[in-house]
């Protein structure tokens, strides 16, 4: 795709087709480009995994699939973490290629940052397996395997607005510090659907931390007394504006955003979040690691993958149904 959204229904079919195939542990992709043993055994190659933290249910989700899914197929995994430090990531990811692994898993926390090691690894003939686009630097990896940011922060404020009912009612947004492609997408995402639904923008603020969350939630609510809703592109932002919202006793401010992680869903189920776009780490996982397999044993993989995974909402009316297909166990009891 390389920063072009599609949202026509076959697309939609094939995404919902991967979806279901990585749910059920196929070994085929969507375009029939691996055979149906490829990827079965990777026994005695090794391979990398460079995540951009570990700090939420994402990312620890994500990394304990691709890892599992890969040792069970017989590779020896080597795994890091940035801890959000992007000099930290460029060494990781030069490390994992100074060592000749036979492949690269990595989720960028900085995309300029990433490029030069990148390259390297591309030089090496290392392959690189992104969940998420590098702009720069696309053409160099094998896939980018992931769901629609787009669609996922469209559907959000879609969703947002719809709570909202009012056009011309004031809303914000509360994004990251830092530039990485698959946030502006999801920003891009909901600034158009706050346009189609008549909603104006009053304000925007940055971090990455639930604390920053916190405070620029605050920050927007007393600077607009009139605030109707919040986005927030990533989990730590929006856990930030449904416990400012919470604490306001602001209850008609509606509170959107990307990722449902269990926290967050608890929210939702509060009342303090009004609704979130899924981004299910597990199923993305299986795509990658299945990928990461067939590519390390010598196969060919499909190298645009985005839009793999269903574009699906979380609210206060399938929160417990969704807990379950998301994180696999039962929303826990009250």
């Amino acid at each position: 795709m390389q920063g072009v959204h599609r949202k026509a229904a076959a697309g939609l079919a094939v995404a919902s087709m991967a979806f279901a195939g990585a749910a059920c542990g196929s070994s085929s992709s969507s375009d029939g480009s691996e055979s149906a043993s490829a990827g079965d055994s990777v026994q005695g190659k090794t391979i990398g995994i460079s995540m951009h933290f570990m700090a939420d249910d994402y990312s620890k989700d994500f990394s304990k699939t691709v890892k599992s899914q890969l040792e069970a197929k017989g590779a020896k995994v080597i795994m890091s973490s940035a801890d959000g430090d992007a000099g930290k990531q460029l060494s990781d990811v030069q490390s994992l290629t100074t060592r000749h692994v036979d492949a690269i898993v990595v989720i960028p926390i900085d995309e300029s940052a990433i490029v030069p090691a990148i390259k390297i690894a591309k030089r090496a003939d290392i392959p690189v397996i992104s969940a998420s686009p590098i702009p720069a630097v696309n053409h160099d990896l094998t896939a980018v395997i992931g769901p629609s940011d787009f669609g996922n922060g469209e559907a959000a404020c879609a969703a947002m607005a719809k709570k909202i009912g009012s056009p011309g009612a004031e809303v914000a947004i509360s994004t990251a510090s830092v530039k990485l492609y698959r946030i502006e997408q999801r920003v891009a995402g909901c600034k158009a659907a706050i346009k189609k639904a008549g909603l104006k923008i009053v304000g925007t603020t940055t971090g990455l931390s639930p604390e920053e969350g916190l405070k620029n939630a605050q920050n927007l609510l007393s600077a607009h007394p009139k605030l109707r809703g919040i986005f927030g592109s990533f989990s730590n932002l929006v856990l930030g504006a449904g416990n400012a919202v919470k604490q306001s006793g602001r209850n008609n401010v509606a509170v959107s955003g990307i990722d449902a992680d269990r926290a967050i869903i608890k929210q939702i189920a509060a009342g303090n979040v009004t609704d979130v776009a899924a981004q299910f780490p597990t199923q993305q996982a299986k795509l990658v690691a299945r990928a990461t397999a067939t590519v390390a044993g010598g196969g060919k993989v499909q190298h645009d993958q985005e839009d793999q995974l269903p574009t699906r909402t979380v609210d206060k009316s399938n929160y417990k149904n969704r807990y379950q297909q998301i994180w696999g166990e039962q929303y826990p009891a009250s």
